[in-house]
């Protein structure tokens, strides 16, 4: 029987690559949909995606600017805080977006449905209370 650890590595790997295949399927990678869910939630500039995200900024302006080519982002622009700052752009969603964004959603609830349909609600109770006690115990190990 494999370790823990091991067992999980695996499934984030099936995981990634079934996520790929879905976001594929919408036109979009995973750090798109994940951006795009969060400009859905109000986090609409540079600086509130970055603060939220794992990204740095080079990246994310990136990805941004794919959003934007696909036509899935509309940009407003901003005045500057300070006289000599440079100008914010404030994303939201279009039309496009919202409905590429409604549709990855939806295919996501379908998978999580899937995965978990022969689960019953203590098993399903029972693996968040595992899977937050071991995200607890992997922060408590990095700040060791």
């Amino acid at each position: 029987m494999k370790d823990s650890l091991e067992s999980l590595l695996d499934i984030q790997k099936i995981y990634q690559k079934k996520l790929q295949t879905l976001a594929k399927k919408h036109h979009l990678t995973i750090s798109e949909w994940r951006i795009l869910q969060q400009i859905q939630a109000g986090q609409n500039t540079q600086a509130l995606l970055a603060a939220e995200s794992d990204l740095d900024v080079s990246t994310l302006s990136r990805q941004i600017a794919r959003l934007v080519n696909k036509g899935y982002l509309d940009i407003e622009k901003l005045a500057a805080q300070q006289r000599y700052a440079r100008r914010i752009n404030a994303y939201h969603l279009n039309d496009l977006g919202a409905t590429q964004l409604t549709n990855m959603n939806q295919d996501f609830q379908k998978l999580s449905q899937i995965i978990f349909s022969h689960w019953g609600d203590e098993e399903k109770n029972l693996l968040k209370i595992l899977l937050n006690r071991l995200e607890k115990s992997l922060i408590r190990s990095l700040e060791a």
